[in-house]
């Protein structure tokens, strides 16, 4: 590796995996207190502060690494590729460890360079869409919690909430279109696992969303506000948990048979060496495919945009034009999970990585593990 800081280096894709996502949430940050303050004015911070607080929040969102316990970060690991094979560590060291030795040694400098970049690209996209989603559906709909009766008024609701109407059907159209084409859907290898494309539970929670939504609005004339924003709450966080933990996997009956008969062939579902209950949990999930994550969070930003239609402009409290800006903010957050470019990017980085490792399968093994030998037959009597 070469040294000092530049394009290939760890030390240069660790950096903007830091500062990118702690901008990111500063400026959205900037943006809350700007909106929310009767003045105009926003956190009053000079540059040079701004830049410690980003680099701060971007340690933060670093040391916890979400992304990295997210479903979709487990399929087609490198590491299962290792593991699958009859082999075992040279004694005193674990598979994980070896392959990142070999990251660092064997494994060629532009597969390396490729595998940090996209790591580091699938964590900002990760981190920036909860970044724009959720403070931009939590001020849009927050308020409502705190105010005691809300009066609706029928006649607001108009050109701003159909504009986020037909944009999140032509983004989940174009998420539908691209994840249902042939082939689409198929598994890269035998390691992969499916991506879930529709589920009947969020279905039903949705239609229940708006079936409440509905009532509230064609039935009364005032209610409380926490009963307006409880459907965009629960929609929002049922989003936020099947994009980051995905669908408990529904296991086939021979997936079940080839672990009980071929343990060590089958080290992938399970293994002596991944014995960590987090790692057997995301093991044991589909990802939620971009179909099902576009319609879930455009649902919970339809039913935000519409707790705002509904009311006064005196009872928001936010300008039309401030309004707008957190109008685009969901857009953009909406157009980042249908483009899916961070989870591509991932995948492409994991499926280079697990090619070199076919390819070169015995001289690895030479070097870094001990074969697994098989034990003869019983012999019949």
């Amino acid at each position: 590796m070469p040294e000092g800081l530049d394009a290939t280096s760890f030390d240069f894709y660790e950096g903007i995996r830091i500062l990118v996502p702690g901008a990111t949430a500063l400026a959205v940050g900037e943006g809350l207190a700007r909106t929310l303050s009767d003045s105009g004015d926003g956190l009053s911070v000079g540059s040079v502060v701004s830049f410690f607080l980003a680099l701060l929040i971007g340690l933060l969102f670093y040391f916890v690494d979400a992304p990295a316990k997210a479903a979709i970060f487990s399929p087609l690991q490198p590491t299962d590729v290792l593991m699958s094979w009859p082999v075992k560590p040279t004694p005193g060291t674990k598979t994980i460890n070896s392959y990142f030795v070999m990251l660092d040694t064997v494994i060629p400098a532009s597969i390396r360079a490729r595998a940090l970049y996209m790591g580091s690209m699938y964590r900002i996209g990760f981190e920036m869409i909860y970044i724009l989603a959720l403070p931009s559906i939590c001020l849009v709909s927050g308020a409502l919690l705190i105010e005691d009766h809300v009066r609706l008024d029928r006649s607001n609701f108009g050109q701003n909430e159909m504009g986020i109407l037909l944009f999140v059907v032509l983004v989940w159209f174009v998420a539908v279109r691209r994840d249902t084409r042939p082939g689409a859907m198929r598994p890269m290898s035998e390691l992969d696992v499916t991506s879930k494309k529709f589920s009947l539970s969020d279905l039903g929670v949705m239609i229940a969303g708006v079936v409440s939504l509905s009532v509230m609005a064609t039935s009364v004339d005032r209610l409380p506000g926490w009963a307006l924003a409880v459907p965009t709450a629960v929609v929002t966080t049922l989003w936020a948990f099947r994009y980051y933990k995905g669908y408990r996997r529904q296991w086939s009956r021979s997936e079940r048979w080839a672990v009980i008969r071929h343990p060590i062939k089958n080290r992938v579902f399970w293994t002596s060496e991944d014995t960590s209950k987090s790692k057997k949990r995301r093991k044991d999930r589909h990802p939620i495919a971009g179909c099902q994550a576009v319609l879930l969070l455009g649902v919970a930003n339809l039913f935000a945009v519409a707790s705002v239609g509904f009311r006064p402009p005196s009872a928001i409290g936010v300008s039309e034009s401030e309004l707008r800006l957190w109008y685009l903010a969901m857009a953009v957050a909406i157009a980042l999970v249908c483009a899916r470019g961070h989870e591509k990017r991932l995948r492409g980085a994991y499926m280079t990585q697990n090619t070199w490792l076919t390819l070169n399968r015995d001289s690895i093994i030479e070097r870094y593990f001990v074969l697994v030998e098989k034990k003869p037959k019983p012999s019949d009597p």
